[in-house]
Formats: structure tokens, C-alpha cells, sequence
């Protein structure tokens, strides 16, 4: 999966769930300069991971339900 397909699916399950998963800005900002594809997925689902679990949500399981 590539950053922008994460960031469409975190987007998905906002509107489904009403959480705050996705902040492309706040990505850009901790991946640093010039970052990569998977520097940013990977920020990005970190990220994801803090605020559902903030929240008393697995972000692994909200993705999955996603798929299936």
C-alpha cells in the first residue's frame, strides 16, 4: 500500500467512524525533507495508530474492515 492509498483509506474511516486519523501536513512535517513514499506511510500510520488508540480503536482492525 502506498502513502496515498493509507491517507484515502484513514480519510474513509474518519467519515465513517468521525475520528481524526489523517493529517497530511502534520506527516510531511515529521517525515522531514525530502521524504520518501514509505517514510511517509510509515509517519502516517504511526500517527494513525497514536490517535485510534487514543480513542480506544485499533487502527490494524479499522483497516481490515476496510478490505473486507
Amino acid at each position: 500500500m502506498t502513502y496515498s492509498e493509507l491517507t484515502s483509506k484513514l480519510v474513509l474511516l474518519e467519515k465513517q467512524t468521525g475520528l481524526y486519523l489523517s493529517d497530511p501536513c502534520v506527516d510531511l512535517e515529521n517525515a522531514g525533507s525530502n521524504p520518501s513514499d514509505a517514510k511517509l506511510f510509515d509517519v502516517a500510520l504511526c500517527a494513525a495508530e497514536f490517535r485510534a488508540g487514543e480513542a480506544g480503536y485499533d487502527i490494524h482492525k479499522l483497516l481490515l474492515q476496510l478490505t473486507n
